[in-house]
């Protein structure tokens, strides 16, 4: 394991982890003589503890209190679990109970595994949506819903579906247009239907009409708010239970996580310094996220990688379980959506 710790050390520190984790609080040398068959006096206990905390693995809140871990410690037990060899995909009964469900587009699955994550790990999950430049338009509908009111759905290759109510007059060629803007529109990605809609000087089309504009109004409104609304969040009240975190930590995390801008730049820094998915404190280079475990993975559709998902939970967490979890939801949304393309190709 760590080569400056010693077996014993190494056994007494896994053990103020686990039971920190399960009590969230600190733990003595009494009770790791207790839980543990370590086959020592107390005092040797209290000394090797010492040892573990001027190495920087645990930490004293005050004198006469036990210990509790550090990031280093957290890191250490963390790099035991994955020794372990037991993260590995998760298909046990009890996580078969989304079999059965259906997802109407991207939106409804992405939000029901924010929730998932979010109740699974007791903690905050945020969702990316998919990559704007990875959305093809596949087709778009307009149908008749009352008189003259229609309702216009614009569907891309992974079963993203937006909607808009329009009017059009009373003797408009609906269908030819339907036609046209699928046949104009299918293959592009939402990031080259924005660039088209800025570039296009609308009255310059020989088959532009006025009462066009109300579809084109929504188009760009659709690619704004997929632009806008990049996040899937769940979960923030979950945190506010756990004890472990302080109304200070809370609210950075709040602050924080508002801002998509800083998201996505914390999305992209994880990938690349990811510590087998969970980044721990001082380990994200955040301030506002030292209180903090990030649990880190992503989602693909076919080949492509398609957007990423994280958990932010206490450090005092089940780190197992909560691995378990996000590759779970990873695996299953990757799935769903290899189909969905496969089946619109």
């Amino acid at each position: 394991m760590d080569s400056e710790l010693t077996k014993r050390q190494e056994m007494i520190l896994y053990a103020v982890i686990q039971e920190f984790i399960a009590i969230k609080k600190p733990v003595s040398s009494k009770k790791i003589l207790e839980i543990s068959s370590l086959d020592c006096s107390s005092a040797t206990i209290r000394n090797e503890m010492k040892r573990l905390e001027e190495m920087d693995y645990i930490t004293q809140p005050h004198t006469s209190a036990g210990r509790m871990p550090t990031d280093k410690g957290y890191r250490f037990y963390v790099e035991c679990l994955k020794n372990m060899r037991t993260m590995q995909t998760a298909n046990s009964s009890d996580l078969e109970l989304l079999d059965e469900f259906r997802y109407n587009n991207i939106e409804e699955l992405l939000a029901y595994f924010s929730v998932f994550l979010a109740k699974w790990t007791g903690g905050l999950a945020i969702i990316e949506k998919p990559f704007i430049e990875r959305l093809r338009i596949s087709r778009i509908s307009l149908t008749n819903v009352f008189l003259n009111y229609w309702v216009v759905v614009v569907i891309t290759n992974m079963g993203l579906s937006e909607t808009f109510i329009v009017p059009m007059a009373e003797k408009f060629p609906v269908k030819e247009f339907e036609q046209f803007l699928s046949n104009k529109l299918q293959g592009l990605s939402l990031r080259e239907l924005k660039e088209l809609l800025e570039q296009m000087d609308l009255p310059d089309y020989s088959w532009y009409n006025p009462e066009y504009d109300h579809v084109f109004t929504f188009l760009n409104q659709m690619v704004s708010r997929n632009y806008k609304n990049r996040f899937q969040k769940y979960g923030l009240e979950l945190l506010v239970r756990d004890e472990t975190l302080s109304q200070s930590d809370l609210k950075s995390c709040l602050v924080f996580t508002e801002s998509d801008e800083r998201l996505m730049g914390l999305f992209s820094s994880l990938e690349l310094e990811r510590h087998e998915n969970v980044n721990i404190g001082s380990e994200t280079k955040r301030q506002e996220l030292e209180a903090f475990a990030v649990f880190l993975n992503d989602y693909s559709g076919g080949e492509q990688k398609l957007g990423r998902m994280i958990v932010m939970t206490s450090k005092a967490t089940d780190y197992l379980q909560n691995l378990k979890g996000i590759r779970f939801a990873s695996n299953r949304i990757t799935e769903y959506l290899s189909r969905l393309m496969t089946l619109n190709e």
